[in-house]
């Protein structure tokens, strides 16, 4: 990802048929579409198969120690550090995205 900032929301088979069937925006949860005229305009948001296994052997889930009990599943990526995943209670101390 770079440099730029990432709002990733692993997405399951269904939201990403319904992604690549009409629109990106059509895949993402409820939420994330509310959320995205508020998202800083230099934040791109992904869609992503989190479950499909990497070079390593792992899946995103398992690499990057995302906790997929939560729904949405979204994280924030930037500047080439870790992704954080995004939680009810990180929104909740945050006010939001």
């Amino acid at each position: 990802f770079g440099g730029d900032r990432w709002l990733v929301q692993c997405g399951t088979s269904q939201d990403l048929a319904s992604a690549k069937r009409s629109s990106p925006e059509e895949g993402l949860h409820e939420t994330v579409r509310m959320a995205l005229s508020g998202l800083p305009k230099d934040c791109r948001v992904g869609l992503l198969n989190c479950r499909k296994q990497l070079p390593s052997g792992k899946n995103t889930f398992e690499r990057f120690k995302l906790d997929s009990s939560v729904v949405p599943t979204l994280a924030l990526v930037a500047n080439t550090r870790p992704p954080v995943q995004i939680t009810p209670e990180l929104l909740g101390k945050q006010g939001g995205l």
